[in-house]
């Protein structure tokens, strides 16, 4: 970023993502608070002045305290099959929880900008030609409606905010192999063949480390006078089918022997995620190819099946 804010918060700072993001802002020098769901069972591990705990602090009293330029909202449910199991719980962390957020910073007397993590699951996935931030929501689901939810709750506070609407992500440091790139990475690393539901369904896939990139410069383009509420697409460049990215982690971990196992080949076109606002107005774009990233998990030794 050109011009760095002092202070940040950043809500799920557990996650996998969020982790990332403080580790990048603290490197670049920013103070930055932490907002964590629970209290972490290691109390050695986290600092009192900078990390919050949701419902132990008050948390207007902190922000008001605390004085962040900048709030990251990356907290809440990020699974479609952990929301769709516990729909109340999801709206409590996706939608009340911003409501409660938001309504801290608006009496903040220097309006904090707020970057708020946000889904393409809101668009509708049946739809033709590429998913634009111009069209109409049309969420399915208990974890989209979710996420539109929040959205529409942003547009009612007059806070100058970025909405990242994020692709699917993976890097290091995601150890949840009940996804597909970690699943593969735990298992070609172990030796063991891969097994996948779905041959043919289709995901585009971005690099943590591209992620933190436009989270940051979402961040910077809020900050600018007369931003409100503005949503931009933050994903890769293509879709991949599941069988696509099986055999490219296959091919990059060096263990040609290993099958991969297929429970149906159907197909499942994705539509493909534009992102030619946030390449125009932002100057974001993609950098690690999936190849690139897929590669660099094996070379790096991740044990994603630790």
């Amino acid at each position: 970023m050109k011009t760095r804010p002092e202070r940040a918060l950043v809500t799920g700072a557990a996650g996998f993502v969020g982790t990332r993001l403080c580790e990048r802002l603290t490197d670049q020098g920013w103070i930055v608070a932490k907002l964590l769901r629970r209290r972490p069972t290691s109390a050695s591990v986290i600092d009192p002045a900078t990390t919050w705990i949701d419902g132990e602090d008050a948390l207007s009293e902190r922000l008001a305290a605390f004085a962040p330029h900048v709030i990251f909202n990356l907290a809440g449910f990020s699974q479609v099959a952990e929301a769709r199991t516990n729909p109340t719980a999801t709206f409590e962390a996706n939608v009340a929880f911003v409501w409660r957020l938001l309504a801290a910073a608006q009496t903040l007397p220097q309006k904090s900008v707020i970057v708020q993590a946000s889904s393409v699951v809101v668009y509708d996935p049946l739809g033709h030609g590429p998913m634009s931030e111009d069209e109409a929501v049309r969420p399915h689901g208990v974890y989209a409606a979710s996420k539109a939810s929040a959205e529409i709750i942003l547009r009612s506070f007059e806070l100058p905010t970025a909405v990242a609407r994020l692709g699917n992500i993976y890097g290091p440091g995601d150890r949840n192999t009940a996804r597909l790139i970690p699943h593969l990475v735990a298992q070609f690393s172990a030796g063991q063949n891969a097994f996948l539901r779905e041959g043919g369904a289709q995901r585009s896939y971005l690099h943590v480390e591209d992620a933190v990139e436009a989270l940051c410069a979402l961040a910077e383009h809020a900050g600018k006078a007369g931003i409100h509420c503005e949503t931009f697409n933050v994903a890769g460049l293509r879709p991949y089918s599941n069988r696509q990215i099986a055999e490219i982690a296959r091919d990059v971990s060096g263990r040609p022997d290993l099958k991969i196992n297929v429970e149906t080949e159907t197909a499942s076109a994705a539509r493909p995620i534009s992102i030619e606002r946030i390449s125009k107005q932002v100057g974001w774009a993609p950098r690690i190819e999936l190849r690139d990233g897929l590669r660099s998990l094996f070379n790096e030794g991740v044990a994603l099946c630790a």
